[in-house]
């Protein structure tokens, strides 16, 4: 297994959900995190509150949507901690629950802005370096929407989809690599994203909290480097999906 210990472990929509729950997670098995949102004032309360854990963490402000912030973010890290070991795309949007033809286009645009360039910027912005290193390791978010679709969210079930693909993709685009891509699709999360998908989010079996999900990202972290992890399918018990 793979000692996160020193480590260091980029995590883009780090301030809430998935993303916060995985930076607390991994700093308490010793990684450096370095926290990325667009909410600068929620980022240097998240920063504050796992330093006050023991955990080492900063922060780095940037837009998924824009190149330029995320090569800034990969250069500032560098800068910081001389190695990046994990880039985490977590950044993530859902819209609301409207019909296809309901739909604003504006806000069909943010969510693919954000879903789906987010995660290019950011394999564009680090890729270069692992490849150079012959190392590393990049996890996305996606969905267990990736996988279906129903109706109300089909935009977002195909930002998900283009996510997963991606990944897939870029797997055996980098086959000769030691590069590793894990690709996390997580059912019904105990989230703001999740809020009014289930009855009761506050059931476990039916809505997931986060920590679950980090729990799954480290378990792929910290596989032997010859394995690869390349997809992890993480639902409630009850979930029909």
């Amino acid at each position: 297994m793979i000692d996160l210990k020193e480590k260091v472990v980029v995590i883009t929509g780090a301030t809430g959900g998935i993303g916060a729950a995985t930076a607390k997670l991994l700093a308490k098995e010793g990684a450096k995190i370095v926290l990325s949102d667009i909410d600068e004032e929620a980022l240097k309360e998240e920063e504050q509150a796992l330093i006050d854990e023991g955990g080492e963490v900063s922060y780095i402000a940037a837009d998924v949507t824009k190149m330029s912030e995320l090569e800034n973010l990969v250069k500032e890290t560098l800068s910081r901690h001389d190695r990046i070991d994990v880039f985490f795309s977590n950044a993530g949007l859902l819209l609301s629950e409207d019909m296809v033809h309901e739909s604003d286009s504006d806000e069909i645009s943010d969510l693919i802005d954000v879903n789906v360039k987010g995660v290019i910027n950011g394999v564009l912005a680090i890729l270069p370096y692992f490849k150079e290193q012959d190392a590393g390791h990049i996890v996305s978010t996606a969905s267990i929407a990736s996988h279906m679709v129903q109706p109300q969210t089909v935009a977002y079930s195909a930002t998900k989809h283009a996510v997963r693909i991606m990944m897939e993709g870029l797997k055996k685009e980098e086959a000769e690599t030691k590069i590793r891509f894990t690709t996390i699709s997580p059912g019904v999360v105990d989230t703001d994203m999740g809020e009014g998908l289930v009855d009761d989010a506050t059931d476990r079996f039916t809505a997931l909290d986060p920590k679950s999900i980090a729990e799954g990202i480290l378990f792929a972290l910290t596989r032997d480097e010859e394995v690869n992890v390349r997809e992890m399918i993480i639902s409630p018990t009850k979930s029909p999906d």
